[in-house]
Protein backbone atom coordinates (compact mmCIF):
# COMPACT_ATOMS: atom_id res chain seq x y z
CA UNK A 1 0.00 0.00 0.00
CA UNK A 2 1.39 3.25 -0.67
CA UNK A 3 0.00 7.06 0.44
CA UNK A 4 -1.90 8.81 -2.83
CA UNK A 5 1.04 11.58 -3.10
CA UNK A 6 3.67 8.76 -3.30
CA UNK A 7 1.15 7.14 -6.44
CA UNK A 8 1.36 10.34 -7.90
CA UNK A 9 5.18 11.28 -8.01
CA UNK A 10 5.47 7.53 -9.88
CA UNK A 11 2.41 8.48 -12.18
CA UNK A 12 4.10 11.94 -12.91
CA UNK A 13 7.45 10.54 -13.70
CA UNK A 14 6.03 7.84 -16.21
CA UNK A 15 7.61 4.76 -13.68
CA UNK A 16 6.70 1.19 -14.18
CA UNK A 17 5.33 -0.89 -11.87
CA UNK A 18 6.30 -5.00 -12.06
CA UNK A 19 4.09 -7.75 -11.08
CA UNK A 20 6.78 -9.82 -9.59
CA UNK A 21 9.11 -7.65 -7.58
CA UNK A 22 5.25 -5.83 -6.92
CA UNK A 23 7.35 -2.10 -6.66
CA UNK A 24 7.85 0.29 -9.26
CA UNK A 25 11.25 -0.70 -10.72
CA UNK A 26 11.26 0.75 -13.80
CA UNK A 27 12.70 4.87 -13.25
CA UNK A 28 10.77 6.24 -16.56
CA UNK A 29 9.52 6.03 -19.99
CA UNK A 30 6.85 3.63 -19.37
CA UNK A 31 3.31 5.38 -20.40
CA UNK A 32 0.41 4.75 -18.08
CA UNK A 33 -1.63 1.86 -19.94
CA UNK A 34 1.95 -0.08 -20.80
CA UNK A 35 2.44 -3.11 -20.26
CA UNK A 36 5.04 -6.10 -20.57
CA UNK A 37 7.62 -3.72 -20.22
CA UNK A 38 11.18 -5.49 -19.10
CA UNK A 39 12.21 -5.03 -15.68
CA UNK A 40 15.40 -3.99 -14.76
CA UNK A 41 15.41 -5.77 -11.36
CA UNK A 42 13.84 -9.86 -12.32
CA UNK A 43 14.04 -9.15 -15.99
CA UNK A 44 10.72 -10.74 -16.82
CA UNK A 45 8.38 -8.47 -19.18
CA UNK A 46 6.11 -7.84 -16.25
CA UNK A 47 6.19 -3.98 -15.84
CA UNK A 48 3.29 -2.03 -16.34
CA UNK A 49 1.79 1.59 -16.40
CA UNK A 50 0.95 3.26 -12.87
CA UNK A 51 -2.10 3.93 -13.96
CA UNK A 52 -2.94 -0.11 -15.03
CA UNK A 53 -1.38 -1.22 -12.34
CA UNK A 54 -3.92 0.59 -10.24
CA UNK A 55 -6.67 -0.18 -12.19
CA UNK A 56 -5.76 -3.79 -12.01
CA UNK A 57 -5.58 -3.52 -8.60
CA UNK A 58 -1.82 -4.13 -7.98
CA UNK A 59 -1.33 -0.81 -6.29
CA UNK A 60 -3.62 -0.14 -3.05
CA UNK A 61 -3.44 3.12 -2.05
CA UNK A 62 -3.62 4.71 1.14
CA UNK A 63 -5.89 7.33 1.40
CA UNK A 64 -5.58 8.27 5.08
CA UNK A 65 -1.86 9.87 4.13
Amino acid sequence: MINIIEFQEHQDLNDGFCKVCEEFTREGDTEPDAEGYKCPECGGMTVVGAELALLMGLIELDEDC
